[in-house]
C-alpha cells in the first residue's frame, strides 16, 4: 500500500476499497500481466452529457470538479464540497441532513497517474432545486459566450429566461448583469481580433489590387465597435478579369 498522508486513516483507504473493489475489466500486455481498465472520464462531452461512475479517471482534480459542478446543475440539485484538498476531493447533497445519501469521492492514484472516483452514491431522494450554489458567475458566463456571440444585443431579461428555460436555473439580477457584462467582454475581445485581422486583409487588398472592392457585413452594436457577421464581398480586378469572390465562413 502507498504511503498515507498526515491526518488519513487506514480507515479511508478500507471504506473507499468497499466501494471500488475492481476496474471494469483487464487486458493483458504482450508478456500476459493483466492490466486495469477503467471508465475514463470524456472532457469533450456537452453541457448535459457528462457521465460520472465510480472507478472512472480524470486528468485532473479541477476536471473532476468541473465535470460534478456540470452534472450536478444539470440534474438541479445542490452540493457542498465538504474536503478539497489537492489530491483529494469529497463533495455531499446539501441535503444529506434530511436523508439524502449522494456523495462523490475522488483522489489521485499515483500508480495509475490520474486521478479516479473512489465513491459514488449517485442516486438523490431529494427534490429538484432550482437555485444552485455550482452555478456561479464563472459557470454562467461559461453558458453564455456562444449565446451572446450570435445575439449580441441579448437583454437581461432574456439572459434570465434563457437560463431558466435551457438549464432551469434562477440566477439573480446582480449575476445576470456580471455574467452578460463579462461574456461581451470576451465575445467582443475577440470579435476585435478577427476584425483587425479582416481590416488587415482589406488593407493588403487595396495596396496589391487598388480596383478591387471589399465589402464586410457587420452588426452594429450601441456603444461598442461592430460585431463581424462573417461574411465579406469581394469584387478582385486582376489582369484586366473580374472576379466575385464571397466568404461566408
Amino acid at each position: 500500500m502507498q504511503g498515507r498522508r498526515e491526518g488519513e486513516s487506514e480507515g479511508d483507504y478500507s471504506y473507499h476499497s468497499e466501494v471500488l473493489k475492481s476496474p471494469i475489466s483487464t487486458d493483458s500486455d504482450n508478456d500476459g500481466t493483466k492490466k486495469a481498465i477503467f471508465p475514463q472520464f470524456n472532457e469533450g462531452a456537452s453541457f448535459g452529457e457528462v457521465v460520472l461512475e465510480a472507478g472512472m479517471e480524470f486528468a485532473s482534480l479541477a476536471i473532476f470538479k468541473e465535470a460534478v459542478r456540470d452534472y450536478t446543475i444539470w440534474k438541479g440539485k445542490d452540493i457542498r464540497w465538504i474536503k478539497d484538498e489537492s489530491y483529494r476531493a469529497r463533495a455531499k447533497c446539501k441535503q444529506d441532513v434530511k436523508g439524502c445519501q449522494w456523495e462523490i469521492y475522488c483522489r489521485r492514484n499515483d500508480l495509475r497517474k490520474s486521478f479516479q472516483i473512489k465513491t459514488y452514491h449517485e442516486h438523490h431522494t431529494c427534490s429538484r432545486d432550482s437555485y444552485i450554489s455550482a452555478a456561479n458567475r464563472k459557470w454562467a458566463v461559461k453558458m453564455l459566450v456562444d449565446k451572446v456571440r450570435v445575439q449580441p444585443t441579448i437583454s437581461h431579461k432574456e439572459v434570465y429566461d434563457y437560463f431558466k428555460l435551457a438549464f432551469n436555473v434562477i440566477l439573480s439580477d446582480s449575476k445576470v448583469t456580471r455574467s452578460l457584462r463579462e461574456a461581451r467582454e470576451i465575445v467582443e475581445g475577440s470579435e476585435k481580433e478577427q476584425y483587425g485581422l479582416v481590416w488587415d486583409y482589406a488593407k493588403e487588398l487595396e495596396r496589391s489590387n487598388p480596383e478591387s472592392t471589399l465589402k464586410i457585413d457587420t452588426i452594429p452594436i450601441p456603444n461598442s465597435p461592430p460585431s463581424f457577421r462573417g461574411s465579406m464581398f469581394v469584387l478582385m480586378h486582376a489582369r484586366g478579369v473580374l472576379k466575385l469572390l464571397v466568404d461566408h465562413s
